[in-house]
This record gives structure tokens, sequence and C-alpha cells, in this order.
């Protein structure tokens, strides 16, 4: 049987990922899909990455974090390294060294 799911661009615990007409999108646990709101229109999505209850979105102008528990969006200030989360603890790659440096999400965040 030929498989109708769309390919995944990134799969965590809780989410199947896929890009649909250049918008972000995720299966909810129904199976119903939904657009990821919160990304500016226009934008070209070019990644998807899950990183413990986050999905990491990359475009070619921005990078977004969707917060899987409460389904929210925020937009980065710049575009991160980021090597792991935990909580509101992020661990991002400084410079492209190896060195790495602990922030909290809401200081990666471009407030509104």
């Amino acid at each position: 049987e030929k498989n109708a799911m769309p390919e995944p661009s990134a799969i965590s615990d809780n989410c199947y990922y896929n890009v649909k007409d250049d918008k972000p999108c995720y299966l909810d646990k129904s199976g119903k899909e939904q657009t990821i709101e919160g990304i500016d229109d226009g934008t070209n999505v070019t990644n998807i990455a899950t990183i413990n209850g986050y999905a990491l979105i990359d475009s070619e102008n921005s990078q977004y974090l969707f917060k899987e528990s409460d389904k929210t969006t925020s937009k980065l200030t710049d575009t991160y390294d980021i090597a792991a989360i935990k909580g509101d603890q992020v661990i991002i790659r400084t410079g492209g060294t190896p060195a790495y440096e602990k922030k909290a999400v809401s200081e990666l965040e471009n407030s509104k």
C-alpha cells in the first residue's frame, strides 16, 4: 500500500514535521495536519530539526523555535548553532568554534 503521509522533515516523540507550500506543518496526535503559526509570510523553510521538545525551524532569512508543549513559535534574534535544549536553557556553539555557551531560551527570542 502506498504511504499517504507527506515526506518528513523531522520527527520527534510528539510530532511529525513536514513542509507544505514552503510552510512548516506538523501532524498532531490525531493525525491531522496543522500549520505552525508565527512564521513570517513568504518565509522559505530550509530545515527543521527537533531538540528535546522544540522544533528549530531554519529559513532563508530567520530562525524560529516551536515549543511542542504549548504550540508557540518564537522568532530568534540571530541564527544560532543550537547543540541542546533542556527546560528553558539552551546550549549554543559560539562563533563556529568548539566552545559552547549556555543561555536562557528567552535571551535568543526576538521580543515583539
